[in-house]
This record gives C-alpha cells, structure tokens and sequence, in this order.
C-alpha cells in the first residue's frame, strides 16, 4: 500500500510515516527541503512539496492513501498570506488533482479549535469543505477529516506548551500563565498515529469528520499542577500573570465516531503525559 503523508518533514507526519512503514506500507513524504534525503528509508522516501511534482507523483504511482500533516500556526513573525498558502491552497491544489486520478482514501488533519477563532482554524477547515464536496460527487471516494484535539509526544519542538512548561518545571523556573480555566482535550502522539492507522483501514466511503482526542477535558491549571507534582518541582506557577485570549474556548473530543472505527483510547491525559515527560527512575508522586 503506498501512502503519500504531505507535510511528511513535520513532526507528526515523521511518526505517521514511521509507523505506517512498519505496518508495510511505501510512505512518500512531501518536504520542502531536500536536503532531508539523506534520512530516507528503506519503506520511504521524500518527494518535492511542490505542486507539480506531487502531481507527477501521482500520475506514475499508484496513491492508495493521502494524509494531509501541513500546518502552519499563527504565531509572531508568520504573515498570514503564508498561513493561508500552507493551510488551505496547498492541500486545495493536490486533493482535486488526487481524486480525480483515482486516489480514494484522503485523511486530513483538522483542529478542533473554532472554525472562526484565528487564521489557522479558519484555513485549516477548507481542507475538509472540499473534501466533503468531492465526497457527495464520488461515491467510491474516502475522506476523514480527522478534528485533533491538542497532540503532544516525545521529542517535539520545545515551543510547544506542555514541553515548554515541563522544562521550566525541571529547572524550577517559574511559569508565568493564565488563570488557566480553560478546558483543553491532551491526547498522546502514540493514540494519534494508531487511531489515523485504524482509520485508514476502513472499507467505508463517504465524508467523516472524526474528532481525535483523550476523550477528557481538564484544565490548563490541573494539567500545569499535575506536572509540577510529577516533576517534583519548586516553580512557582504564576497563574493570571497572562492575559487571556479573547474568546478563549474549551475542547472535549466526542469519541463515538472514532470508536465506531474500531479504535479505543489507550492512554488518559495522566498516563500519556507521565509516559511522555517522566523517566520511571525520576518519577514521584502524580500516581493517576
């Protein structure tokens, strides 16, 4: 089965490959450096992120899978015309290209986020408009789209807010934050790729949206102080000491779909953070 991951240099599109490489199947990772070349492998390898030669790739390779990584977040010094280029005309420019040459299971990775909330939920969702478009002209057609909940996993980048918070708890830094009574849904990267895996097996057709989460909607404030007990740390967390976003919203995934897949949670917010951050020769205390 040969499966194109587009955004395959990424974090999570690097641990999609991997493990679907595992399970036998050829990933061709999109990249946008080359240079990257030298880290193929026997069950995969990168191909230009540009249109063309995706497109070319498709033409000569039978593409029994797409699923969609890109992302592009909006943070300080990303202009949004480049949010908008990654998030939605890139996918838009392959995925009609792809169906109509007889591509017939697209996956695309969704945020759970408010369609409205910001640029990038925004231009995240045109992926999956397209897709259920497509999904009503072309019965033999697949297309997930897959609402992810917040992912965190070993090895990411270190701006990222859970790896962020756990570095300065283990140095026993303070941790400046929001009141942090915002719900959000934490789900481990190893539940992510399995249940993306269970969902590409599927003999179904038609449009889904599938969200994709621990199922569990704690705090920001109980995941924070749940960390600092698993560290053992003297920080001092400074709750309120940043301003709350506007419109700040909660998160839960609803699991009935997912699991009407076949796929169940394995790992609670507590057990998939410990696993993550927390050797078991340094763990004490946060026994959940």
């Amino acid at each position: 089965m040969n499966v194109l991951v587009l955004g395959g240099d990424g974090y999570l599109g690097t641990r999609i490959s991997h493990f679907f490489a595992e399970k036998d199947c050829f990933c061709y990772r999109s990249t946008v450096n080359l240079n990257l070349v030298g880290k193929e492998g026997p069950s995969f390898k990168f191909v230009s992120a540009k249109r063309n030669n995706l497109c070319e790739l498709i033409i000569n390779t039978k593409i029994d899978i797409i699923i969609n990584t890109v992302a592009m977040y909006e943070r300080k010094g990303i202009d949004k015309s480049s949010i908008i280029s990654a998030n939605a005309i890139f996918p838009l420019s392959i995925f009609p290209f792809a169906i109509e040459h007889g591509v017939k299971k697209i996956l695309t990775i969704d945020t759970s986020l408010p369609k409205y909330f910001n640029f990038y939920s925004l231009t995240k969702s045109f992926a999956a408009n397209i897709g259920e478009l497509y999904s009503r002209e072309d019965k033999s057609l697949f297309f997930a789209d897959i609402v992810l909940e917040n992912f965190y996993g070993p090895d990411e980048p270190r701006n990222r807010f859970l790896h962020n918070c756990v570095s300065l708890l283990k140095d026993d830094k303070p941790l400046e934050l929001t009141v942090g009574t915002q719900h959000r849904d934490f789900i481990y990267v190893v539940d992510v790729i399995e249940a993306l895996w269970t969902i590409s097996q599927t003999n179904n057709r038609g449009f889904y949206r599938i969200p994709v989460g621990s199922g569990e909607s704690p705090t920001i404030r109980e995941v924070v102080e749940y960390l600092k007990e698993i560290t053992c740390s003297k920080s001092v967390l400074n709750f309120g000491a940043v301003p709350q976003r506007y419109n700040e919203p909660s998160t839960k995934a609803d699991l009935t779909m997912l699991n009407s897949f076949g796929y169940q949670i394995k790992y609670t917010w507590q057990k998939g953070m410990k696993d993550c951050f927390i050797s078991s020769e340094k763990l004490c205390g946060g026994g959940n």
